[in-house]
């Protein structure tokens, strides 16, 4: 009878420390968190709000600036075929690519990867990131009126598995811009538009948040980002507005300038704040 006894207690706390973690169940929780992007000159480059002086000696005013984002995705580094750790000098790129500068070098197939990503596929051989989980944006965010954007709707489940997030991307569509500018090379203002695609400068930031049984219950990110006045640093508007006629001045397509101006005028935070049970 007490073995009786015995068995059913075991059975018993069994079950309940298989409560604790159901099949399926995650080791923490994603909460809502938030985006937010904005247009910040900085005192450096301002001429008054939303005027700025380029550092060819342009002067450009902005009258609306809007930026599409695609989604936003945690990942982990998958690094099991990897050959350990390794390390490259942003002066003397490695084989593949080029131009390593603000953060992302330039890739032989054109995109722009960013030096943490560069160093793991050194490392790593093999080595992938894997999603853990992403939020769809799709969403046109205004950065001279900016506000916060929710991140809510984690795909594929808002149930984090035990895992080690080791980045945070934020995946870009498109920068538009209407304004003027002008200059001593110009003979006079010149109306500008800015419809430059963004799909080669998505944006990277490392982590290090482990998921385990030792916690954190939840987590909440904090997104974001900011552009300051050297967006159109390095960019001969004389030129453009020269080939442009009697148009206006348009920043598209494969403007590889424009497009480095963007990425070292860019920076981007991420905070994941954690909570307990």
């Amino acid at each position: 009878m007490r073995r009786v006894a015995w068995l059913c207690a075991l059975g018993c706390a069994v079950a309940a420390h298989g409560c604790a973690l159901e099949p399926g169940e995650g080791f923490a929780r994603l909460e809502p968190g938030t985006l937010r992007a904005a247009f910040e000159i900085g005192p450096a480059r301002a001429l008054a709000e939303n005027r700025l002086l380029t550092d060819e000696g342009y002067r450009v005013e902005l009258a609306r600036c809007r930026l599409t984002v695609r989604d936003f995705e945690l990942q982990s580094l998958d690094a099991r075929s990897g050959g350990g750790e390794a390390s490259f000098d942003p002066a003397d790129p490695p084989d593949g690519y080029s131009l390593c500068h603000g953060g992302h070098c330039h890739a032989a197939d054109g995109s722009l990867v960013s030096y943490d990503e560069v160093q793991a596929r050194l490392a790593g051989g093999n080595a992938v990131w894997k999603p853990v989980a992403r939020v769809t944006l799709g969403a046109e965010l205004d950065l001279l009126a900016p506000s916060a954007r929710a991140l809510a709707r984690w795909e594929p489940a808002t149930d984090l598995p035990e895992v080690s997030i080791a980045r945070a991307v934020l995946r870009l569509e498109e920068l538009q811009c209407e304004g003027r500018v002008e200059g001593d090379a110009l003979p006079a203002a010149r109306t500008l538009q800015v419809a430059l695609p963004l799909a080669a400068a998505n944006l990277h930031v490392s982590l290090d948040q482990p998921i385990s049984r030792d916690g954190p219950a939840s987590l909440a990110p904090a997104v974001r980002l900011r552009i300051d006045g050297t967006l159109f640093d390095r960019i001969d508007f004389a030129a453009r507005a020269s080939a442009a006629g009697d148009g206006p001045v348009v920043l598209e397509r494969e403007d590889v300038a424009a497009l480095e101006s963007f990425v070292g005028a860019v920076a981007l935070t991420v905070q994941l704040r954690t909570g307990k049970d």
